[in-house]
């Protein structure tokens, strides 16, 4: 079994971090700064691309769970005002046409509805756009 020498930490080989051969040092020097200068903008597109994707994911569901929630609430007409709070949420908007009559709207992205109540009891729907 032969012993094999291992250069020493503080000398100049690999130990120490550093490589003897100038020229290799040179090149590493200079790759390292082209790949940092050219890496940093595909970088920051990445990230705006993978944030933009997931703000999309999240508007699309919020209004995906508004609209169901809609029509799992089935017929709209003669509902009590209470009722379609409790089952849908808070409205994004609330009018009051006069004393007795008030439209409520809910509005998401790619989603809007609006209800007329009379005295608290659902008139129908105003409006609604969906895609």
């Amino acid at each position: 079994m032969s012993a094999v020498a291992s250069p020493k930490p503080d000398g100049p080989g690999l130990a120490a971090g550093r490589c003897s051969a100038p020229w290799v040092a040179a090149i590493l020097n200079q790759w390292q700064e082209t790949i940092a200068a050219v890496s940093t903008i595909p970088a920051l597109l990445a990230y705006l691309l993978a944030a933009s994707i997931l703000l999309a994911v999240i508007y699309t569901l919020k209004s995906l769970r508004l609209q169901n929630r809609f029509k799992r609430l089935g017929v709209l007409k003669g509902r009590s005002l209470e009722e379609v709070l409790k089952f849908v949420g808070k409205p994004s908007h609330r009018v009051w046409l006069d004393a007795r009559r008030e439209v409520l709207e809910w509005r998401r992205v790619g989603f809007h509805i609006a209800l007329l109540f009379t005295d608290g009891v659902c008139d129908g729907v105003e409006t609604v756009a969906a895609p």
